[in-house]
């Protein structure tokens, strides 16, 4: 668990800032749920 911000809010500040946008972005947790899943298909993200 990450402190202050978790890692799907982290990614979209990132995203939202044009000097990090293109850099790519790994996200490693162990939970994980098929809504999860799709929530971050729909941002862009690839989970495996």
């Amino acid at each position: 668990m990450m402190p202050e911000m978790d890692g799907i809010t982290t990614f979209e500040k990132l995203q939202a800032n044009p000097l990090t946008k293109a850099i790519p972005v790994i996200l490693l947790t162990a939970k994980i749920q098929a809504s999860d899943r799709r929530r971050y298909n729909q941002m862009g993200m690839i989970s495996t």
